[in-house]
């Protein structure tokens, strides 16, 4: 759950950050949160304090979540074991392997791409009495007050405040339990839920699932994350927090020969709120498409697990000369990886080097850091051609 008007006042704040910012026309704001975020460069050509920050559609994307983690509560595992994995898709098990036989893995709603959820599921109970379902115990009262209530920010907070604080304290009924093993920085709730459980005796480790910074304000005994730059963003707020990094970022890898470009995506960025990201990628594949009609399947498309078929049906229409590949098949030598921002870019870069795409406002080195290698977007087909030709 993500406020689009926080995202806009976010790069809003970064561009008047960089002096390319001069009038602000919005209607979500007040004139003092105007003064205290902006500088006195800005002005502000019409303001409100009225609106909610969540906009009225989520109301019914949050009875979903209500009534799928109802279902899961509903047939849920009993806990029986005194460390538990907390779990939505495969990726959980990936992160934490080391400590899958000794825990019981508990799988909660996932409705990005459900079936990939029910595919991992019926995988796990298949093969392991340690697995079974589990959801958060919301209450719908919050929720059925947002149909008449104007002040829908604060119900959905209390919505989800709750639901985090119920589920901990489920948890803590169970004396034995001692380690909380999770991937959820991206639940708003997730500060609530961990701190219940870390102020009654349980360690709650957390490892990020990705480079996206959710909420800046974390709680948990130990958090894993990726690389030094995502520690730095998330020390400004957690200071006293355990950080461990998890990926080495010494390791890179250079391609003589080249064989094969893959251009690793991340979905359709646009219904995800990221339309200057959205349009970045369109001009990527652009370009690749251009050079894949001369080279034939020379490159190609590597999909996000999360990409629905309608979406792939679409790159395929558009993208003719970039075939599509949902997992890398060997040989996998002489390979360039292409991509905006994917941390596939840490498991992937064994098999071969990696490009990233930047331009005048994107980046990718603010994520990464200033070593990785980057190329202008305007700069990207000469580029290509010459690591087909020579190599790096």
């Amino acid at each position: 759950m993500k406020s689009d008007k926080i995202k806009i006042l976010y790069h809003l704040h970064n561009l008047d950050e960089a002096e390319r910012l001069r009038e602000i026309h919005i209607d979500f704001i007040s004139r003092i949160k105007f003064n205290y975020l902006f500088s006195k460069n800005v002005s502000i050509s019409k303001e409100d304090s009225t609106v909610n920050l969540l906009p009225h559609r989520i109301i019914p994307k949050l009875f979903l979540k209500y009534f799928a983690n109802k279902i899961f509560f509903l047939l849920k595992a009993k806990v029986k074991n005194d460390k538990i994995i907390k779990s939505w898709v495969e990726v959980t098990e990936k992160i934490y392997k080391d400590e899958l036989h000794d825990s019981q893995i508990l799988i909660y709603p996932f409705p990005i791409k459900i079936y990939r959820q029910l595919k991992y599921i019926f995988n796990k109970i298949k093969k392991s009495e340690s697995v079974g379902l589990m959801g958060v115990p919301y209450k719908i009262s919050p929720l059925l007050k947002t149909l008449f209530n104007r002040n829908i920010d604060y119900l959905i907070t209390v919505f989800e405040y709750t639901g985090a604080i119920r589920h901990a304290n489920y948890f803590l009924k169970y004396q034995g339990i001692q380690k909380i093993l999770t991937t959820e920085e991206f639940e708003v709730a997730s500060f609530s839920f961990s701190k219940k459980l870390i102020k009654s005796g349980v360690q709650v480790i957390n490892a990020c699932h990705g480079l996206s910074v959710y909420s800046p304000f974390v709680y948990y005994s130990k958090f894993l994350l990726i690389n030094k730059k995502q520690k730095e963003l998330y020390s400004i707020f957690n200071k006293n927090l355990d950080f461990e990094i998890i990926y080495d970022e010494t390791f890179e890898s250079k391609v003589s020969k080249v064989s094969k470009i893959i251009f690793v995506d991340q979905g359709d960025l646009g219904k995800l709120g990221m339309p200057y990201e959205a349009a970045l990628r369109g001009k990527v594949l652009g370009v690749l498409n251009q050079i894949g009609k001369k080279r034939n399947s020379t490159i190609q498309i590597k999909t996000h697990p999360n990409t629905k078929q309608k979406e792939i049906k679409r790159l395929q229409s558009q993208y003719e000369y970039l075939p599509i590949i949902k997992k890398l098949k060997p040989p996998l030598e002489g390979l360039v990886f292409i991509t905006l921002y994917s941390t596939a870019y840490y498991d992937f870069r064994k098999y071969g080097s990696f490009l990233f795409i930047k331009d005048d406002l994107f980046n990718p080195s603010l994520f990464f850091g200033p070593k990785i290698k980057s190329v202008h977007v305007s700069e990207l087909k000469v580029k290509i051609e010459d690591l087909i030709k020579n190599g790096e």
